[in-house]
Parts: C-alpha cells; sequence; structure tokens
C-alpha cells in the first residue's frame, strides 16, 4: 500500500522536496489484501 511519495523536483537552479499524497487500493478489500501476503484472516 502506497500512502506518500517524497521526492526532489528541480525548480530553475534550485532543488525543491515535495510530498505527493498517493493512494492505491486493494479492490477485494483488507482481508484479501491480508490474505494475499499470508495473514489469516478470520
Amino acid at each position: 500500500m502506497v500512502i506518500t511519495e517524497l521526492y526532489r523536483h528541480s525548480v530553475g537552479d534550485n532543488p525543491v522536496w515535495k510530498l505527493r499524497a498517493l493512494g492505491q487500493d486493494w479492490a477485494d478489500g483488507l482481508d484479501s489484501l491480508a490474505r494475499a501476503y499470508g495473514v489469516d484472516v478470520e
């Protein structure tokens, strides 16, 4: 699951740090995501 991304961007000659919020969803929900990584869900 990706929540944020931190990256460096240049504006002219000045480097600028940027933070971008990202959302990545699991289509079948949290239970399915946990099972895909080997977690037993009851």
